[in-house]
């Protein structure tokens, strides 16, 4: 592909430095200074004055209008098509300076330096606008009247012709930017440039996208920690009304204990007033006509009615007893169901406290995901200010989902 420039004597100074790489700063960080030994003029034998020099003869040969936005230097810059063999790019700079010498005039030639030292090789074919003046005869220099709308349009396609006749093969100087008409370098750039912000939008979507996705993770985390410290709490609480149930029986085996302690002791004291079954057998009586009893000593009686009021009594303490024996078994029943539940409890809170590490695994992973995809984002069209801003402010927030993860950790583990 090939573009033009105009310039002015104020300009000149500056892009001449430039293709001849005389100045020690040419405004250009695409130059690598370790191959512009490569670099070479190609109209070095046809002109082989000092650039600035020659472009002063040159003018004062011709008719110059005296003013400064006069353009006295056109160029042409040439690159070389993608496709074209490495092999090749000598003789296809070489065909194109041919052509165009022919084309503005051996005599107008400025330079024609081909760059070696930057991304893509190229030729700055640099000449004097001159052309005939119908008017008042001789000749002026008019870069407007030289590079003219027509020039454009045919300039591409003849440059295209001639240097694949050159090559014996075709060669693509016609792309997207020639097509349409000359692309200035400032326009050439802006494409690129928007080319590139382009780029880096879909990049910062992406990274975007990374970004929410691992958001996303991070919530569903979250939320299933949550939904286990939840879990967590309600076994807890659970075991804790256990806990207080089996408290409450054995609670209740200790007043049954001290019930039986009390009748036993209740027993020592009445043994001395009451029968055996022996001596009640040998307790005599008769009866007088009346029906009443004689023969029997009142001390006798007296321990008969003791005798029997104990025998009641220790029926009704057999059965309390019996009722009591029965509530103790159940207690202990249940104690041993509470018991086993909560081995149940332990060994739930156990795999509680496995899955809430995997989640937090899983968290500090999306953690990851989000600072590499934050990461990616900011460095392709961010300056590094922007990234050290963004950075911080994402580390921030990091920062207090960590914390926040890990005051919920150390609940979990207070509430044990």
């Amino acid at each position: 592909m090939a573009h033009i420039e105009k310039y002015n004597r104020a300009a000149v100074g500056h892009l001449i430095a430039h293709y001849d790489r005389q100045a020690e700063n040419i405004g250009n960080e695409g130059v690598d200074r370790t191959r512009s030994h490569l670099n070479y003029n190609l109209a070095a034998e046809l002109q082989p004055q000092r650039q600035g020099d020659f472009i002063k003869k040159r003018c004062s040969e011709v008719k110059v209008q005296k003013r400064k936005d006069v353009n006295v230097m056109c160029t042409w810059v040439v690159t070389a098509p993608q496709d074209l063999p490495e092999a090749e790019q000598a003789a296809f700079f070489k065909a194109a300076f041919n052509f165009m010498a022919a084309r503005y005039g051996q005599e107008n030639v400025i330079s024609a330096y081909v760059h070696m030292d930057e991304t893509t090789p190229h030729m700055h074919f640099a000449f004097v606008p001159v052309v005939e003046d119908k008017k008042k005869g001789g000749f002026k220099v008019s870069a407007k009247e030289r590079i003219d709308r027509n020039e454009l349009r045919s300039f591409h396609y003849e440059l295209e012709k001639a240097v694949s006749d050159a090559l014996g093969h075709t060669v693509s100087i016609l792309n997207g930017a020639t097509k349409e008409g000359n692309k200035t370098i400032a326009d050439l750039k802006q494409k690129t440039a928007a080319k590139k912000i382009e780029i880096a939008e879909k990049t910062e979507k992406i990274a975007d996208n990374r970004i929410k996705k691992a958001k996303e993770r991070t919530y569903a985390a979250e939320q299933a920690a949550a939904a286990a410290e939840a879990k967590a709490n309600k076994h807890e609480q659970k075991k804790e009304k256990l806990k207080a149930e089996k408290k409450q029986l054995q609670s209740d085996v200790d007043d049954l204990q001290k019930d039986i302690s009390d009748a036993e002791s209740h027993l020592k004291a009445l043994q001395g007033a009451i029968l055996t079954s022996k001596q009640v057998s040998q307790v005599t009586f008769k009866k007088t006509l009346t029906g009443a009893i004689k023969g029997i000593s009142e001390e006798e009686l007296r321990n008969l009615k003791v005798t029997a009021a104990f025998v009641d009594e220790m029926k009704r303490k057999e059965k309390e007893f019996d009722k009591r024996e029965k509530a103790a078994a159940a207690a202990e029943a249940k104690a041993a169901i509470a018991n086993s539940l909560r081995k149940k409890d332990e060994e739930i809170i156990a795999e509680l406290d496995k899955k809430i590490l995997f989640l937090t695994e899983k968290y500090d992973i999306a953690q990851e995901l989000a600072a590499e995809a934050n990461k990616r984002k900011i460095s392709s069209v961010m300056s590094r200010e922007q990234i050290k801003k963004n950075a911080a402010v994402i580390h921030q927030k990091i920062e207090a989902e960590h914390k926040e993860q890990e005051q919920i950790r150390r609940k979990k583990g207070r509430s044990r």
